[in-house]
């Protein structure tokens, strides 16, 4: 957007100062135009003279106007002026043809820079009906038949060969800003190219930071898969040291049972018991709870079950090591123990197991 308003403000500068040179060699046509016509008094000078006065007034009230009418109208209004001089000029000199044919090629050296797209082809028309045009009332109309003296014969020629002069001029000039506008590309490529390489680097520094932070995650990952791989080992491990299963002869185990029994123990505990007796075969299991120092109504429930789980699978069970407190407890959750065997301690139970 920036290098659009730069290029703008540049066609703008370029413009307004072609106006002003124009307006000044304009005017010192019309001068010059005046004194012909002062030396020899014939309507053919007035007229041309009067058509470049319009001319020199039109390109100063665009050079005036330029900031108002913008780029496109100010050019479009410069050629249509200068395309109604030959127009009008061949009227009057008709001989003057091979000048006058040269104005709407310069009319178009000059309009193509600043135009584009529809006005370019819309002016490269205007230029070639004027030239058509020009051409036709050239070698049809001859409207005061005058006999050029010398001096007008050289007049014209010099004014042939400044036209000339002038249009080369603005083609070498139109050369210059087309070099200026592929010198421009060719360094908004380069930094385009630049641009490009220095993103592909930080695109490939990105990917292999964004590679080695992914190893790092999946190393972490593994790591901790490995973790939880022992965590869980150690879990089975030690939920199977906390409710072991000890066999103490052919068809005797024995259960013991310490600390706190929560939900998860007394199921490990119940699975154990059952998977143990049919295993093994056994016809008798002790439950040993010395070591267990409060039984609540899920924990006999759960004594219960074993007792009565254990019994399906055809074998007997006896609970060894109640102590008082505990005896109490259960005494006060109402349950009936008077079908199950009972010991004071482990050996003693063996004893009559």
């Amino acid at each position: 957007m920036q290098t659009t308003a730069t290029l703008r403000d540049i066609q703008l500068q370029r413009l307004r100062q072609f106006l002003r040179w124009t307006c000044v060699a304009s005017a010192l046509g019309t001068v010059f135009q005046l004194g012909m016509w002062l030396w020899e008094p014939i309507w053919p000078d007035a007229v041309v003279g009067l058509s470049i006065f319009g001319f020199t007034v039109l390109t100063g009230v665009l050079y005036g106007w330029l900031p108002q009418l913008g780029i496109e109208r100010t050019v479009l209004a410069l050629a249509i002026g200068l395309l109604l001089l030959p127009l009008i000029m061949v009227l009057m000199r008709p001989k003057a043809l091979g000048i006058l044919v040269m104005v709407p090629f310069m009319t178009a050296v000059i309009s193509v820079p600043y135009l584009s797209g529809r006005l370019v082809r819309l002016v490269l028309w205007m230029c070639w009906v004027t030239i058509v045009i020009t051409a036709v009332l050239s070698y049809f109309v001859d409207l005061f038949q005058l006999d050029d003296p010398l001096l007008r014969k050289l007049t014209l020629i010099t004014d042939i060969a400044m036209l000339a002069g002038l249009i080369l001029v603005l083609i070498w000039r139109l050369f210059i800003q087309l070099m200026a506008n592929v010198e421009q590309l060719e360094t908004a490529n380069t930094q385009l190219k630049q641009a490009s390489t220095t993103l592909e680097q930080q695109v490939a520094a990105r990917t292999r930071d964004l590679e080695k932070s992914l190893a790092e995650n999946k190393r972490a990952l593994d790591e901790q898969q490995r973790l939880l791989q022992e965590n869980a080992t150690q879990r089975s491990l030690i939920q199977g040291l906390s409710v072991p299963l000890l066999p103490v002869g052919r068809a005797t185990l024995v259960l013991p049972l310490i600390g706190e029994l929560d939900a998860e123990r007394l199921a490990m505990a119940q699975a154990h018991a059952l998977d143990g007796v049919s295993a093994h075969g056994a016809r008798r299991l002790i439950i040993d709870v010395t070591g267990v120092s409060l039984i609540d109504s899920h924990v006999a429930l759960a004594l219960t079950q074993i007792i009565v789980a254990t019994r399906l699978l055809g074998a007997e069970t006896m609970l060894v090591g109640i102590r008082p407190e505990v005896a109490q407890a259960m005494i006060a959750l109402g349950l009936d123990l008077a079908n199950v065997p009972t010991a004071q301690t482990l050996e003693a139970g063996l004893a009559i197991f």
